[in-house]
């Protein structure tokens, strides 16, 4: 039988990892080149730009103006021939790590960027994310892909592999998936060692043929950064007239997809999430690198999502501007971290520097846009009082909730509905200078909208209803739901009065060795657990109902300073971590809120704090992108080792045990629906499962490694071995976490408190003014049976004046719901993902009913009948009341240890030199053994020794360059963080400089001659 083997030639642009996209993105102007060369030269040459848009912003900024026009009309004219494809995204994104409005937004701007420069490629490229989330069908489906590439964390028998799928979201939609069964370079650099090209395409097609659903095999024709794409025209003519059986394409994934459903093959079909590490690694471990990288992109993502794009919104409603350019580039900031090497945390130090600057970047831009909405809508309220206070609330419900401002008042003094002229409950807590902090129970604010209440010069007393009021006694906070005591080791007890349940050693901490890498935890051989259960902590009374209540605790765990020289063990030398937790409850609420301080001041150990539930259930539950998802608790060894033929074509590193942490967005919960419990957090993204029923939320992971080689948690390589101290998180964590009992199956209901966790109202300070804005109003507010339906967006849209609306029902059954606008609407339509029009829905109805399938995300578009005009009003006496900035904590007054060391760049200085020498070794003995060759020829023996020696210097030549930039980096770092004196300090950044650039594209080419070494291995005599 004649086997079609399809070339897809493509580069995977890790825009930053090994080196930051300072010098990555100069490599572009070759790369593009030769790019151009090949497409001018072969009418016939296809290439595929790693599915992304993002590697075009960055090629044409570096370029001059006449310059830049001319690449934009090559790229232009070939992306419209179809023969550069490029989209359907912006950039690469981790998909388990950010939010499904992210992964929406990247494919919105990368749809709008391919678009003008011609075409979109509609083929889903999720060549390295690190596993698959279950809605990634239903994403592509929306932006109509039907079709996509996927390598690792397929979940499929061993004995019943196949290289295509049809792959399903919980909602049915579904897409054909072709399975990267032996990666996407399995046909990198044909052209390179073209004397081995012919034997290493038949290697390949004999290896897939099997797993096949039709006559059509896949190579892929590119790796990693690939400045040089291949040259693979000539190649295939010329092995095509010298092979039978086997007739080589070059296509491009949509004819390929094409190509396989021509055929109409019997395919089986995956469900859900992908995340199984058997076959090729999904590196669990990034899901709590760098926690610092996750709370920072959820703060930017609650910003933009909750606040920024609403609240414009409601502005642009009013009469006002909507920010669109400014909102447009906040996105790029936030999106540019998403590429899963960023987000991941797996990328050398200056990476992450670079991430933390574009985080703050996103967060200055959208957080000004906030704080210009609110007050320009605020200056636009017919206020009538000196002091009034706007309550803004940016979810689709209308919300109670207690806010905190400070404020310079009087002790006689009342707080009232604007409306009604009633006074409001309020509470004083600490004065601080010439403010005090005041809380006060604003209720029922309207839904994407707000509320004015104002102060008044006499107090009046305002009594809570006995249901309501907070208590505190005796290290004890009590409201009509639950009881919390603190135990004298700092962990709770937690009384659910409703039902009588008892969760004991709530919130306690541990600690354990990790002996792993930025990819994946690992235990080391002998490790030692230590918990905070055996200290004694001191409890502080900081907040004294009646509307809320809080403690402080501060306790102190002795955990070793690091791994022991061998890595084996921890060290025996330990050192004092002190832990401040603040516990609050407030009035009315269901929820225990932690806020735990500290200083990591110790490496190599990651820290956990847990949950116990008392629960006796198999599954855990917690939210993902746009689903809720379940998991097993326990989760046996592979039942065997995997066949041969598995083995044969399986490249790179694998999870040796199944993975046992797993993601959440917001939340997770155990319930055997008489006990459970949820635990919310803001920005922590992992979770375990321990000692079958306790909650084990990770904290940060520690550790000083890129990538290792001698993990017991991992068989393989992930990544270059460079040493990056700042992955030891020595710094100072702000952690934020929840817990609830909980045994209820509506889990919509939870998605309403992880918003009420992560997302608290805003308030204006606004003086008396004219203004034609109502003091309440609210854009909509959606009501559905359990709060199934979850809006995850109101933004404007892309290229027409609409509003528009996503939601998701996170129920499994179909739901119905009611959308209730109060402003005039003309219009509302149906749209799909990409905000193209699909259907009517109403006109002129101010109240639209949706029924809505099980786990559907859903995008409406509102057409506005009317907009008011609010004026440019002066709003100087209208300010944000920020929350005031946090006190020194004097209990964590403990030093952080030298980030990097003189002997940490001793110890990379000594790797590299150990390994240069090697090299040299290597290299003498193959001239030795090329002299015998010339004088032995056909010699097989001396060949196979050859190509083995060659294979072997490839591995130590790249270790040596991986070395070698560690140990610049390290020096760099240390420079950094040390040097004192700028001048000397500036002339050495040019020097490391100009040695990162010349050894970071030297070891590009050795890492690309390495992979190439292994096939000539595999090809003996050759």
């Amino acid at each position: 039988m004649l086997i079609n083997a399809h070339i897809i030639s493509h580069t995977h642009w890790d825009r930053e990892w090994f080196l930051n996209s300072k010098y990555t993105n100069e490599w572009l102007i070759p790369f593009f080149d030769s790019l151009f060369n090949y497409l001018d030269k072969y009418p016939e040459y296809h290439f595929v730009l790693d599915g992304q848009t993002l590697i075009i912003e960055d090629y044409l900024e570096q370029l001059s103006e006449e310059k830049r026009n001319k690449s934009e009309n090559k790229l232009k004219k070939y992306i419209g021939q179809s023969r550069l494809l490029v989209g359907p995204y912006y950039l690469q994104p981790d998909w388990n790590l950010v939010s499904g409005e992210s992964l929406v937004r990247n494919i919105l701007i990368g749809h709008r960027i391919a678009k003008r420069f011609g075409r979109v490629m509609k083929a889903g490229w999720l060549l390295d994310n690190f596993g698959q989330i279950s809605q990634a069908p239903q994403i592509h489906k929306g932006f109509n892909i039907d079709g996509v590439y996927l390598w690792r964390g397929v979940e499929v028998d061993p004995d019943n592999i196949h290289s295509e799928y049809y792959w399903e979201s919980p909602d049915g939609s579904r897409v054909t998936s072709v399975y990267l069964l032996s990666s996407y370079r399995n046909a990198m650099r044909l052209s390179e060692y073209s004397e081995i090209a012919k034997s290493r395409i038949e290697t390949e097609v004999k290896k897939l043929a099997p797993f096949t659903t039709t006559n059509n095999v896949l190579l892929m024709n590119g790796y990693d950064l690939e400045i040089e794409p291949d040259d693979v025209q000539p190649l295939i003519k010329n092995i095509n007239s010298d092979m039978k059986d086997i007739k080589l394409i070059q296509t491009t994934p949509e004819k390929y997809l094409e190509t396989i459903l021509e055929k109409n093959p019997a395919l089986v079909t995956l469900k859900g999430a992908q995340n199984s590490g058997r076959y090729i690694s999904v590196f669990p471990g990034v899901l709590s690198a760098r926690m610092y990288l996750k709370q920072m992109n959820k703060k930017c993502e609650n910003q933009l999502l909750k606040w920024t794009e609403p609240m414009s919104i409601l502005l642009w409603a009013s009469g006002g501007e909507y920010p669109q350019q400014a909102i447009d580039l906040s996105w790029k900031e936030l999106l540019k971290n998403h590429p899963h090497d960023s987000i991941c945390g797996v990328s050398v130090d200056d990476v992450h520097s670079d991430m933390e600057a574009r985080f703050g970047h996103s967060m200055k831009i959208s957080g000004e846009i906030v704080k210009q909405t609110l007050e320009k809508i605020s200056g636009n309220i017919n206020t009538r009082h000196e002091q009034n206070l706007v309550v803004f609330n940016p979810s689709s419900w209308n919300r109670d909730a207690i806010i905190k401002i400070a404020l310079k008042v009087d002790s006689d003094f009342s707080i009232c509905n604007f409306d009604t002229n009633i006074p409001v409950p309020y509470q004083i807590g600490r004065k601080r200078g010439d403010l005090t902090d005041i809380y006060f129970l604003a209720d029922s604010v309207p839904g994407l909208g707000y509320k004015t209440y104002y102060l008044h010069d006499k107090k009046t007393v305002v009594s809570l209803q006995d249901d309501m009021i907070v208590s505190q006694k005796d290290n004890t906070i009590e409201n009509k739901y639950l009881k919390v005591k603190i135990e004298n080791n700092g962990a709770l007890t937690i009384t659910e009065k409703v039902t009588g349940h008892i969760f004991k050693s709530i919130a306690y901490f541990e600690d354990g060795a990790d002996s792993g890498d930025t990819y994946n935890y690992s235990f080391p051989e002998k490790d030692k657990k230590i918990t905070s259960l055996d200290s004694d902590a001191l409890v502080t009374l900081i907040e004294n109902g009646p509307l809320r209540a809080e403690y402080k605790i501060e306790l102190s765990m002795n955990i070793p300073v690091g791994l022991s020289e061998d890595r084996k063990q921890r060290s025996v030398k330990t050192r004092r971590f002190p832990v401040v937790t603040y516990v609050k409850l407030e009035a009315g609420s269901r929820r225990v809120d932690f806020h735990t301080k500290l200083k990591n001041v110790t490496k190599d150990h990651r820290l956990r704090v847990v949950f116990p539930t008392y629960t006796d259930t198999e599954n855990s539950v917690s939210d993902r992108q746009y689903d809720v998802v379940e998991s097993p608790i326990s989760f046996s060894p592979y039942p065997r080792a995997l066949p041969e033929n598995i083995r044969g074509i399986m490249i790179g590193a694998r999870e040796s045990i199944p993975v046992t942490t797993l993601p959440l967005n917001s939340f997770t919960y155990l319930s055997d629906n008489k006990k459970g419990a949820v635990v919310f957090t803001e920005g922590l993204s992992e979770y375990e499962i321990i000692e079958s029923n306790k909650i084990a939320i990770t904290l940060f992971r520690s550790v000083g490694w890129l990538a290792r080689g001698d993990l017991l948690t991992r068989i393989g390589d992930a990544g270059p071995m460079i040493f990056t101290p700042e992955a030891q998180c020595l710094r100072h964590f702000d952690l934020h976490y929840s817990f609830m009992p909980f045994a209820n199956e509506n889990t919509g209901l939870l998605f309403k408190q992880a918003e009420q966790y992560n997302v608290g109202l805003k308030t204006v300070i606004t003086g008396k003014h004219n203004g034609n804005l109502n003091n309440e109003t609210g854009l909509f507010t959606l009501k559905s049976k359990n709060d199934s339906l979850v809006v995850t967006a109101i933004k404007k849209g892309e290229d027409q004046d609409k509003v528009i609306v996503r939601l998701f029902n996170s129920a499994e059954n179909d739901v119905e719901g009611e959308l209730k606008f109060g402003i005039p609407i003309d219009k509302v339509e149906i749209l799909n993902l990409n905000e193209d029009y699909k259907e009517d829905l109403s006109k002129n109805i101010s109240t639209i009913f949706l029924r809505v399938s099980g786990k559907k995300i859903v995008t409406i578009g509102v057409e506005l009948e009317k907009r008011r005009d609010v004026h440019n009003v002066d709003t100087t006496e209208t300010k944000m009341a920020f929350p005031p900035k946090p006190e020194k904590e004097k209990y964590l007054d403990v030093d952080i240890p030298e980030i990097v060391s003189e002997s940490d760049i001793k110890m990379e200085k000594e790797r590299a030199c150990q390994l240069n020498e090697k090299v040299i070794r290597l290299k003498n003995e193959m001239k030795e053994i090329e002299q015998r060759i010339l004088q032995d020829k056909g010699n097989q023996k001396l060949i196979s020794l050859n190509n083995a020696i060659f294979g072997e210097l490839a591995t130590f030549a790249r270790a040596e360059l991986e070395a070698r930039l560690s140990f610049i980096l390290t020096r760099k770092k240390y420079i950094e963080l040390y040097e004192k004196d700028v001048r000397k300090k500036n002339e050495k950044m040019k020097t490391f400089d100009k040695e990162i650039r010349e050894v970071g594209l030297a070891l590009n080419y050795a890492r690309i001659t390495k992979r190439v070494s292994e096939y000539l291995i595999n090809i003996p005599g050759k």
